[in-house]
């Protein structure tokens, strides 16, 4: 009878401890999943500025290709026009 007294004793702690781990990892799965909410929301946070960063960088890319071109065309004018001038100089 002692010896089913002790085992059911046994039984009933192992139940016990069985429980508060099972609701301990509750408790850790819960926390789990919050951080890794925060998580996504800190990372769609990061790319939505990262995507920001890259146009603004292409924009700035795209300005500088315009000014190049810009700067090229007014060179390419002023070294017509000296040329012409030079043609002229020297024709006369």
């Amino acid at each position: 009878m002692q010896n089913n007294q002790t085992i059911t004793n046994s039984t009933n702690d192992i139940s016990i401890e069985i429980d508060a781990l099972f609701e301990e990892t509750k408790v850790i799965n819960q926390e789990t999943d919050e951080m890794n909410a925060e998580s996504k929301k800190t990372l769609a946070a990061l790319e939505k500025e990262i995507n920001e960063s890259i146009t603004k960088v292409e924009n700035i890319y795209t300005d500088l290709d315009a000014i190049n071109k810009e700067t090229e065309d007014e060179l390419d004018k002023l070294i017509l026009e000296e040329s012409e001038i030079l043609a002229k100089e020297e024709n006369q």
